[in-house]
């Protein structure tokens, strides 16, 4: 049986070697960051390396569970536990209300229903010394009443000290709220008379022979003296404050719809939160649509029905009574992946095709376009947000190929490339040799962490693409349906990015000379300092050929420092010494 492979062999130290002075920083496979790989090998005897700093362990992440009753003026009580880690020197907690806390594992009391945006921020210190901060923020719903926490067997005390639910209902005592009527939120003493009471109906009002969605009108019923403000939560992470909306349900599926009130007092006093759910079933078939005696255009712009059944155009599928649809034809039975929030951030880029915010996720047929197997090409990603990035977050990209054509991407190799850092980034994938001929899907994924290729996320957007593989391996029934080929998908990889860096030593100024190929591409020049931090980057566009940037070095001290290009379709790293 073959043994481990040993990291550190200390008949390797030899203390005489004279290795450069140069930061070309190494990750050692002790988890020691090593000046360079000399250092490594000669001075500790470490035998693997990798390129680059050691990561600091530094993302922050949790989660969060129900703790019961923890306030006598009732309130939705929730655990929340960050995910434990070694380097943590700090924690700092917003919870989304206006409360905070500086403690691992706080218990917080909501005193509202609501939807809170609770976010983490985690100081970290890395063997080395050097710190980083790292944010993780999640949207949790904190609703009038849980069912989950209702148990009939537990013993409260035969006490009567009435509190007034939110769901209008008087109850003995607290302990008969929260475990009886699983309410969470409740003031002192019995719910005033005809106060407050949330009520509602709604009409699936499907008329259109060209929007896909169910569109669904709701209708105010609730009665109180003085009602303040309506707030209603439609069970697809859609909301509104309308007293009687209209909301457009993108897909099929079993809705819990709750609707929120406020009201005060005669006087004026005592605000009071009431509120009523009911289950919404949205339905992909609609028989008053199947009912609409309309012509339909004699065009195909192939659409998918929500029955998985490919339609001419909207219009055809309306008509048959089918609710849902999406442009194209209906992909092969890939397993879903998309994102519950993606109106937070979302793909806008990929390849040439520019998009904007899908909902989580989309579908294009590319298979007009094609990519050789055995080559390299360059794929250019592009994510937005809608907001502000918090600090420490970064956009983690992942590409999957199904070369083999069997529906998934579970094979070895078909997750083809993945990167983390900025919104924009520049996917290098070489097409496997021995791809199936044929149209294939690719699959695109931003998230704020590396996701699965069939998980259902929160914060990003999912895009597949059906594109063609050439070769000369038919493998699957798909590699007879060749359609007519009439680009690429993307540019092919081109030749290696030389750098040329001077005068080093460097005074106040240094010159950049890069050589880059005739196509124009934009280039971002980014300088570290000896322990790896940024001190310095910036974007150049539309380059080609041969270039000089000159980069003032004034607010830079004097040190070893290291600098970083990336052009659309190569890196290089080089070594800067300042010496004033």
């Amino acid at each position: 049986m073959p043994t481990a492979p040993i990291c550190i062999d200390s008949s390797l130290i030899d203390t005489s070697v004279a290795c450069p002075l140069i930061l070309s920083p190494v990750c050692g496979c002790d988890g020691v960051t090593y000046p360079n790989a000399c250092v490594a090998l000669n001075y500790h005897g470490v035998q693997a390396v990798a390129i680059g700093p050691c990561p600091i362990d530094c993302k922050a992440d949790f989660n969060w569970s129900s703790a019961g009753i923890c306030s006598a003026a009732g309130g939705k009580c929730i655990q929340f536990n960050g995910m434990a880690l070694p380097n943590a020197t700090s924690w700092h907690w917003d919870f989304g209300d206006g409360s905070t806390s500086s403690v691992q594992n706080p218990i917080h009391n909501y005193t509202i229903p609501g939807i809170y945006k609770v976010c983490l921020k985690i100081v970290a210190v890395g063997p080395q010394g050097q710190s980083c901060t790292s944010v993780h923020c999640d949207t949790i719903r904190v609703r009038c009443r849980n069912f989950s926490q209702v148990d009939t067997t537990q013993a409260c005390p035969a006490i009567y000290a009435p509190v007034c639910g939110c769901d209008g209902v008087t109850y003995a005592n607290k302990c008969e709220a929260y475990f009886y009527g699983g309410v969470n939120f409740w003031t002192p003493g019995v719910c005033p008379v005809n106060l407050c009471s949330p009520n509602f109906s709604y009409a699936i009002n499907n008329t259109s022979t060209s929007s896909s969605g169910n569109k669904v009108n709701f209708t105010n019923l609730s009665v109180g003296p003085s009602i303040i403000g309506y707030f209603w939560d439609f069970g697809d992470g859609k909301f509104s404050f309308q007293k009687d909306p209209t909301h457009v349900y993108a897909w099929p599926g079993t809705y819990e719809v709750c609707l929120t009130i406020g009201c005060t007092t005669q006087t004026g006093g005592v605000i009071y939160l009431r509120t009523r759910c009911d289950t919404l079933v949205v339905d992909c078939y609609d028989p008053l649509l199947d009912a609409i005696q309309q012509p339909c255009p004699a065009i195909y712009k192939p659409v998918c029905g929500c029955d998985d059944n490919t339609y001419g155009n909207a219009c055809l599928a309306r008509t048959a009574g089918i609710t849902s649809f999406f442009d194209g034809p209906c992909p092969y039975p890939y397993c879903p992946s998309y994102s519950l929030y993606s109106h937070v951030g979302w793909i806008s880029q990929v390849s040439t095709n520019h998009t904007g915010n899908d909902g989580g996720y989309a579908y294009f047929n590319a298979c007009g376009t094609s990519l050789q197997a055995g080559n390299t090409y360059v794929i250019p990603l592009k994510a937005d947000v809608s907001g502000p990035i918090s600090p420490g977050t970064r956009a983690h990209w992942r590409v999957w190929i199904d070369y083999n054509q069997d529906n998934d991407f579970d094979d070895a190799g078909e997750l083809a490339w993945q990167g983390i850092g900025g919104l924009k980034q520049n996917a290098v994938v070489t097409i496997n040799p021995n791809a199936c001929l044929g149209c294939t899907r690719f699959r695109f994924q931003v998230s704020d962490r590396f996701q699965g290729a069939c998980k259902v996320f929160s914060y990003g957007e999912v895009e597949d693409y059906d594109a063609t593989i050439l070769n000369d391996i038919a493998c699957s029934p798909k590699a007879g349906d060749i359609p007519e080929i009439t680009g690429s998908f993307a540019e092919e990889y081109v030749e290696d990015l030389n750098m040329l860096i001077y005068p080093n030593p460097a005074n106040n100024m240094v010159t950049v000379n890069m050589e880059l190929s005739d196509k124009l591409q934009d280039v971002n020049l980014v300088i570290y300092n000896i322990n790896g931090q940024e001190v310095f980057r910036d974007l150049y566009t539309g380059l080609s050929s041969n270039v000089q940037i000159e980069i003032p070095l004034d607010d830079l001290s004097n040190g070893i420092y290291q600098i970083e290009i990336q052009s659309n379709f190569n890196q290089a790293v080089g070594k800067l010494v300042i010496a004033k």
